[in-house]
Formats: C-alpha cells, sequence, structure tokens
C-alpha cells in the first residue's frame, strides 16, 4: 500500500491545534496514522493548516438553479413569494444540471458531507453516484390540518426515491406546519430531523402577536390564518417532541436562555448557523456570542445557493471571523467538520483525523499568528489534498 506522509504548521484535531505532526494517508483519502514527528520522518509540508472536509449541515440543492435570480433584503415573506415565482419557470433539466454543478462546487471547495434539503426527487440520480455524501431531508410543510394524513403519506412515496441513501423525513419550519402535521411526522420514526426555526423578527412576530408580513402572506396565498397555540416558534414547533436526533437550522432570532432551555431539553440537539444566507435574506447575523457556550453542538451551512453566492463552507467562516474576530479559528473549524459530521450522525467517519477514517484533508494558506493562535487573512486560500 502507498503511504504518503503530510505535515503543516497547524494540524487541526478537536482537543485543539497539533504542531510538529504528521498524518499518514493512503489511498482515497484512508487515514492511516495521526502522530508526532519522529528523527528520519520524510514528509511534504503545507505552510499554513491541514483540517478535515467540511460537512454542510444545511443546504437545499434542488434550488440552486435559482442563483442570483432573487432580490437580496426581502425579509422571509418577499423570498419565499420570490422564490415560488422563479422556481415555477425553471425547467426540470436545468435545476438538475444547477444540482449537479452545485455538488461539484461543494466538493471541490472541500466540503465531504451535506444535509440536503429535498421536496421533489430531483437530486436522488445525482446522489447515487457523486462523491460526496448526503442526509436528503424531506421536507413536509402545510397549515391544513386536513391534509396531515395525505402529506404524510406523499413524503413517504417521496422518501422511496432515496432508498439506499441516507434520508429521512422533516418539517420545514413553524410558520408553515399544522398541530396535526407536526404530531404525525413525529410519531412516525424517532429519526433525525432538520427543522428551520427562528430565522427572522418575521417569525417572531407572527407567533407572539398575530401579526406582521406573514399574515398578508398568508392572505394572498388564500391561506386562512388561525393563531398558533403557543406564542413561540421553538414552543410551538417542538411540542410533544421526546429527545432524538435533531438539527434546528439558522436560530438567528434565538435568545440565550431559550438555547439553553433547548439544550438540555434534547441531550442530541444540534444548532446549524447559515451565516451568509441571513445577511442575504434578512440582512441579520446571528448572534455568535450566544452559541459559545455551547460550542460543541454548534454547526454551519450554507442554505441554498437562492440565498448565497457560493457553497464555500470557508466563506462562512470567513464571515463570521470577520464580524467576531474573538472566535478563534479552532472553534469554527470544530463546527465545519467535527460538529457537523456529529450532527448528521457521520462521526464515525468524517470531522476528524484518527485511523481507519476518510475525512477528506483541507489545506488552508497564507493564515497569519494572534496571540499563538491561527487566523485567516483576506488571501487565506483552501485547496482540497483529498
Amino acid at each position: 500500500m502507498s503511504i504518503k506522509r503530510i505535515s503543516a504548521d497547524y494540524i487541526y484535531s478537536p482537543e485543539g491545534w497539533k504542531q510538529q505532526h504528521l498524518l499518514e494517508v493512503g489511498s482515497g483519502g484512508h487515514i492511516l496514522g495521526f502522530r508526532p514527528l519522529a528523527p528520519g520522518d520524510e514528509y511534504e509540508f503545507y505552510p499554513g493548516l491541514l483540517c478535515p472536509g467540511w460537512v454542510n449541515a444545511h443546504c437545499h440543492l434542488e434550488l440552486s438553479v435559482l442563483k442570483g435570480r432573487i432580490p437580496q433584503g426581502t425579509g422571509m415573506t418577499g423570498f419565499i413569494q420570490a422564490l415560488l415565482r422563479q422556481r415555477a419557470g425553471a425547467t426540470e433539466a436545468e435545476s438538475r444540471a444547477a444540482a449537479a454543478a452545485a455538488m461539484d462546487e461543494a466538493w471541490q471547495s472541500g466540503t465531504v458531507g451535506m444535509g440536503d434539503i429535498c421536496n421533489t426527487a430531483l437530486t436522488a440520480p445525482l446522489k447515487r453516484t457523486h462523491a460526496l455524501r448526503t442526509h436528503s431531508f424531506v421536507e413536509l410543510l402545510g397549515l391544513d390540518a386536513t391534509k396531515a394524513a395525505e402529506i404524510l403519506a406523499n413524503g413517504l412515496d417521496l422518501l422511496q426515491a432515496f432508498e439506499g441513501l441516507p434520508a429521512s423525513l422533516t418539517l420545514h419550519a413553524p410558520y408553515s406546519v399544522s398541530e396535526a402535521l407536526r404530531h404525525a411526522v413525529f410519531n412516525h420514526s424517532r429519526e433525525l430531523l432538520s427543522i428551520h426555526l427562528l430565522e427572522s423578527t418575521q417569525e417572531r412576530e407572527l407567533f407572539a402577536h398575530g401579526s406582521g408580513p406573514f399574515i398578508d402572506f398568508y392572505r394572498q396565498m388564500g391561506i386562512p390564518f388561525t393563531p398558533f397555540p403557543q406564542k413561540d416558534p421553538a414552543a410551538y414547533i417542538l411540542h410533544g417532541l421526546e429527545p432524538r436526533p435533531l438539527l434546528l437550522v439558522h436560530n438567528t432570532e434565538m435568545q440565550p436562555q431559550q438555547i439553553e432551555e433547548l439544550m438540555q431539553r434534547f441531550p442530541q440537539l444540534y444548532v446549524c448557523l447559515c451565516p451568509r444566507s441571513n445577511q442575504y435574506i434578512h440582512r441579520s447575523f446571528p448572534h455568535i456570542e450566544h452559541f459559545l457556550p455551547f460550542s460543541e453542538r454548534v454547526c454551519l451551512g450554507t442554505d441554498s445557493l437562492a440565498s448565497n453566492h457560493s457553497l464555500h463552507i470557508l466563506e462562512e467562516i470567513r464571515a463570521i471571523q470577520q464580524r467576531f474576530p474573538a472566535v478563534n479559528l479552532h472553534t469554527l473549524l470544530q463546527w465545519a467538520s467535527t460538529n457537523g459530521a456529529k450532527a448528521l450522525q457521520w462521526g464515525t467517519i468524517f470531522g476528524i483525523f484518527a485511523p481507519d477514517y476518510r475525512p477528506g484533508i483541507n489545506w488552508i494558506d497564507h493564515i497569519e499568528i494572534q496571540q499563538e493562535q491561527p487566523r485567516l487573512t483576506p488571501q487565506s486560500k483552501l485547496h482540497k489534498l483529498a
């Protein structure tokens, strides 16, 4: 077996930076060893840092065809309306080609795994042959309680398109799901869920006061509005849910006490932050400082190309570092790799450098050192080594 030995100024491990270490790598990026340098070692040296491949915990590949077609700063309801208009004009062939290109983009920019929201079977054939590993979340939504059983049945039919691939049913968001549908999905299985939550102030206003842009949106869509029984979006969408694997996405308007309560209630909960998407749609940014006490359970996503300029996780890291310079780079790499792998239940194959893992290897060059810690610079670039 051919063994390649590589080293760098810094090599990521969950416990901290490793210096004067090397990776022993077999074919296909198979990690054979991660150990201190020894006298006489011959190896390739990469100035900068090495880290495992990214796990993008939240994306919508089937929306890739909408890149650049939706204006920025519309807010949630404006975004949904623009998305529905634009999506109706895209052909299946165009959508599939765009999704395939997006998968290639994600892979080449260092991503090895992805949590992907699916409303159709469009991406299923692509996922069967692409090197990018995906968990497909078949997303259900509908506020008409009388149609909950029908929506669940249609979701189960769609789930069959992803047979043999990591996949599970999930719910969209508090503002788009009836109590009956929520109950049906929660009781169908105990598999991993991925739910959009507290992405905007509009969402809070809807639940707390029964007012705001969502009321006009429902009226325009011909959806009768009945006030939700809970005054908080999280309390509503998670009502009756027993502890289980759970991914809550966006969380832009989540407050510290609520984060703590949810972390205690759901020991398998991970929160996924998508900062550049929040900037695109809402011109807002997650309160990163609120999540730092729970850093072991935070991961990153890009959301879709309908609400982002790229699927490059490195750019999400860069955006956080620019806005919150006190957050160290090691923490952000943990969110982007180790924690994302755990959130999507791939903690035994991705996210760390350890024997028998195939986590991908990303080399980031042109870093700088501040207070003995590496940081990205404007010149930092990612090179995919495996």
